[in-house]
């Protein structure tokens, strides 16, 4: 260990999760653990919406995703759509959503950010001019 601490790009990752701005989620996470995990970003900048509040019948779109989770209704969790629940179950929240969802790419855990429109744009720019993966969801 050479004393050195954790470098910046980690002190924002922490600060971000500490302020429920941020999720990872596996990629073998199950459909209702990724909604769940979505479900619970706060919008930024203000942070005073979730995109569970914000996506219209988000708790009949989790109780779908909660019965595909289902061994005996689909064999398992992750039956038929192994290595794809996490996208989509992304790709439709992002598609409710009337703000953005944006993908931070972090190895095998994608990060998820919820933002509004005029902030999403310059966090993208912002993070392409210092090399940080972030990218529209779809």
């Amino acid at each position: 260990m050479d004393g050195a601490g954790p470098g910046p790009r980690d002190l924002l990752y922490d600060a971000l999760g500490q302020a429920s701005a941020i999720a990872g989620v596996d990629w073998r996470a199950t459909r209702t653990e990724t909604a769940d995990a979505i479900g619970g970003l706060r919008i930024l900048p203000t942070g005073d919406r979730t995109v569970a509040r914000t996506v219209p019948g988000f708790a009949g779109l989790r109780a779908g995703w909660a019965a595909l989770d289902h061994p005996e209704v689909t064999g398992g969790p992750l039956a038929g759509d192994e290595g794809r629940a996490v996208w989509s179950v992304a790709e439709a929240l992002a598609a409710a959503l009337p703000d953005r969802l944006l993908l931070l790419q972090n190895g095998d855990t994608p990060g998820f950010l919820a933002l509004t429109p005029d902030l999403a744009d310059e966090a993208l720019a912002r993070a392409a001019t210092a090399g940080i993966p972030l990218s529209a969801t779809y």
